[in-house]
């Protein structure tokens, strides 16, 4: 089954302290089922999150 319907909203993230936290966020949000790809902006404390929201 092909999916179409990936979709991208952009999200605040608080409590980011350093680069690392910044990764981890990244990491853990990426490898949720149905998020095709995540990242994290630590200037701006958001993360952009392209996933399908079927799966999500």
């Amino acid at each position: 089954m092909e999916r179409t319907n990936l979709q991208t909203l952009t999200f605040p993230v608080t409590g980011m302290t350093c680069a690392a936290c910044a990764s981890s966020v990244e990491s853990m949000i990426g490898s949720q089922k149905g998020v095709e790809k995540a990242e994290v902006n630590y200037a701006t404390q958001s993360v952009k999150v392209a996933f399908y929201p079927e799966l999500v």
